[in-house]
């Protein structure tokens, strides 16, 4: 991600699990390259840092011929997973399902993980973890807890993989599986997740969102189907409310009276689906915000008009088609693109 998109974007996916990974079993060619790219660009600097850079390549070469193919695969997969550079959210899943498969899958069992080192095994639940994350597909969470089981038995299980499971179950709308994981491992701090009641037909195709409410017993969420034909005119924000750029669109949209109409009338407000758990904050965005509420994507794949989950963006329908898409929040240049999509749609007249 670079500069630009860091101010004006929230890349929620990235944030949530670049931190865990670092280095190891990873070749430092790509790290070194992003590293230097975050560097200031004064000559000094640059000087400096081409030193060190050659410095890195040089042991990275040797480091490479030592590591183990599970080494080597879990790096390709992890260069996948930070190459943000002109992907849609769908072709870098499909460029990490493709890693995956052709590299990982065969060693993905329980004879095999068997013989595996420890140092394998742990980079395989990290593989499945990423995979996970980014493809939200079961095949991929039901290796996560293979190699758990592995690791269990061999007493290296950590508190991370509980974490990053929990998140899993989370994210792939497992609620019950969730919930019998924090009642077996009480000891970790999981957040807490509302009722859930699924009421959608068994038939019924199509988007979905989980509706937030409070209950009797307290926060409850529901899943419903979203109709992106009716109204024919419809305006589709992916955003969340722990996002700063979503937080200054929000606050740009609220303070001019035409976008403000148009929003409150014919906006759907939809955070991507993850395993954070924040459905407290959501629930409390949603009370201090009653003209925008938000509602979780109940499965971003069920969504196939939306290609960008990076928060915010916007998509301007008609009749359930994009017609307009704008992406980030840098103010007025901002604010000028969702009058041209309005206009589009025909909620704002046209210029004359």
């Amino acid at each position: 991600m670079d500069e630009g998109q860091a101010i004006t974007h929230c890349m929620t996916h990235t944030a949530v699990i670049a931190p865990r990974y670092g280095l190891h079993g990873k070749p430092l060619t790509s790290w070194t390259k992003k590293w230097l790219k975050c560097l200031k660009t004064s000559r000094l600097v640059m000087a400096l840092a081409a030193c060190l850079f050659l410095a890195l390549e040089s042991n990275n070469t040797s480091a490479k011929d030592s590591l183990s193919p599970i080494e080597q695969y879990f790096g390709q997969l992890n260069d996948a997973s930070y190459d943000d550079i002109g992907l849609s959210y769908r072709e870098k899943a499909g460029s990490i399902r493709r890693i995956y498969d052709e590299s990982i899958s065969a060693d993905q069992h329980a004879e095999k993980l068997a013989s595996i080192s420890d140092h394998d095994l742990k980079l395989l639940y990290e593989s499945a973890h990423l995979a996970a994350f980014y493809t939200h597909d079961q095949k991929y969470l039901a290796d996560m807890q293979l190699d758990l089981a592995e690791l269990v038995r061999r007493g290296l299980d950590s508190d991370n993989n509980y974490v990053d499971l929990y998140a899993t179950l989370v994210s792939q709308r497992k609620f019950d599986d969730a919930r019998l994981l924090g009642k077996q491992h009480p000891a970790q701090t999981f957040k807490p997740l509302p009722s859930y009641q699924d009421l959608t037909e068994s038939t019924e195709n199509g988007p979905s969102v989980l509706t937030l409410s409070e209950g009797q017993h307290g926060l409850e969420m529901n899943r419903t189907t979203v109709d992106l034909t009716s109204p024919t005119t419809q305006i589709v924000v992916i955003s969340h409310p722990l996002c700063g750029p979503s937080s200054r669109a929000m606050h740009d949209i609220q303070s001019d009276p035409a976008l403000s109409k148009a929003f409150i009338s014919h906006a759907r407000w939809i955070t991507p689906q993850d395993g954070n758990a924040n459905f407290d904050v959501l629930a409390r965005w949603n009370n201090q915000n009653p003209a925008f509420p938000m509602s979780p994507a109940y499965r971003q794949d069920d969504w196939p008009m939306i290609d960008i989950w990076a928060t915010p963006t916007f998509y301007f329908l008609q009749n359930g088609k994009v017609v307009k898409t704008v992406s980030g929040w840098s103010g007025q240049d901002s604010r000028h693109e969702l009058e041209q999509g309005l206009r589009q749609i025909g909620l704002l007249p046209l210029k004359p």
